[in-house]
């Protein structure tokens, strides 16, 4: 098996998700539900979507996959829309028996492989994609990943147009039942809507809450199975070793763990032994290349103060072994804002969906061990 090592997941390094898998096939297939997919960033969505896009036809559902990365505008978003929903390319899909790859068409947006170029204002875009719509007969899949921050993006610059799109959005899925959707994103566009007050666009989605690590034995095979791949000699109890030191097993870690040791165990000539999972170990926390987007998004996507605010809440749940209370938290950012108690209810809902944190009991701690000793080593900014 082949190491991803955080990239998209695909053949041979694709590994586990059967379960998910086949629950999404049971939702469309016993209730026809559209699909919205909650799991914070690293735990496999882009791959898991592309591997629902592929294995589509066999369910006798032609499956399309298309991500809103780099998308800031209603009308960037409805050409992407156009391109994917597009009948003729569909039937291409069909004839080829493969996914579309809109590699022939010019790019104009960062990020975006589709050209903006040619499409006309919104109202005319939204036209074309329905009449797309109309057009088929069976049933489809579409895959949309990145929507949320697009969302996000939008609402930012021009609030009245963005929930617009949004309730233009819901009713074309709900006015055309042979189009399945499935949406994702590496934040939670419940959380996005809920801010804005505009819960009730995304009321037709059904939330699929338990997509996120693998459980141990599926962990456990996983690392067996890197190992396997590259002839590493690591025994049951090595294993073990390394699940309880990342704790929350997500792939994108567990893979990073690995080739740490791998690495590690290749430069010093030495087989793996307890030892060497410990150098591999502190030598990738002290990586920040390795971590910097956990620092980066706070910055990205929370804005000055809420990366400021957000460091502390994190600092603070860091130093405790058993997380902080959320009145000892509010206490941290007393000396920062002029209302922590609100900010805390701002925030703490968004770090949580996000993979920063977990609320135990009455404390908030981190949800990876393996983000918690990074946070520890690199400090507070």
């Amino acid at each position: 098996m082949k190491n991803a090592l955080g990239g998209l997941a695909e053949g041979d390094s694709y590994f586990g998700r059967q379960a998910e898998e086949q629950q999404v096939w049971e939702w469309i297939d016993t209730t026809g539900a559209n699909i919205l997919l909650l799991a914070p960033r690293r735990v496999g969505k882009t791959s898991f979507m592309k591997r629902l896009e592929l294995n589509g036809p066999d369910r006798g559902i032609p499956a399309v996959f298309v991500t809103l990365a780099g998308a800031a505008s209603v009308a960037e978003v409805l050409s992407v829309l156009e391109a994917t929903l597009d009948n003729s390319r569909l039937s291409q899909i069909r004839r080829a028996g493969k996914a579309w790859a809109p590699s022939n068409v010019q790019a104009e947006v960062p990020g975006l492989k589709v050209s903006v170029g040619g499409v006309g204002g919104g109202s005319g875009a939204q036209a074309r994609i329905e009449r797309a719509l109309v057009g088929w007969s069976s049933r489809r899949l579409v895959l949309v990943d990145e929507l949320p921050i697009c969302v996000q993006s939008i609402l930012a610059r021009e609030r009245a147009e963005g929930e617009r799109f949004l309730h233009w959005f819901r009713a074309l899925r709900q006015t055309h039942p042979s189009t399945r959707w499935l949406l994702a994103g590496s934040i939670g566009l419940d959380q996005v809507v809920q801010r804005e007050k505009m819960s009730d666009t995304i009321n037709d989605l059904h939330p699929y809450y338990d997509f996120g690590e693998f459980d141990r034995s599926t962990a456990a095979a996983y690392l067996h199975a890197l190992a396997a791949g590259t002839a590493l000699p690591l025994g049951p109890t090595l294993v073990e070793e390394m699940l309880n030191r990342v704790g929350w097993l997500i792939p994108f870690h567990l893979a990073k763990y690995f080739e740490r040791v791998r690495v590690h165990c290749t430069n010093a000539r030495r087989s793996p032994d307890h030892r060497a999972l410990e150098e591999a170990w502190t030598t990738m926390l002290a990586d920040h290349h390795a971590f910097r987007w956990w620092d980066e998004r706070l910055s990205r996507l929370y804005g000055k103060d809420g990366e400021r605010h957000s460091q502390l809440i994190l600092a603070a749940c860091a130093k405790n072994p058993n997380g902080a209370r959320a009145g000892d938290l509010k206490r941290v950012l007393s000396s920062a804002c002029q209302e922590p108690g609100d900010r805390l209810q701002e925030l703490l809902p968004i770090l949580c969906t996000d993979g920063y944190l977990v609320h135990v009991s009455d404390r908030y701690r981190f949800r990876s061990n393996t983000v918690k000793e990074y946070w520890l080593r690199r400090g507070t900014k």
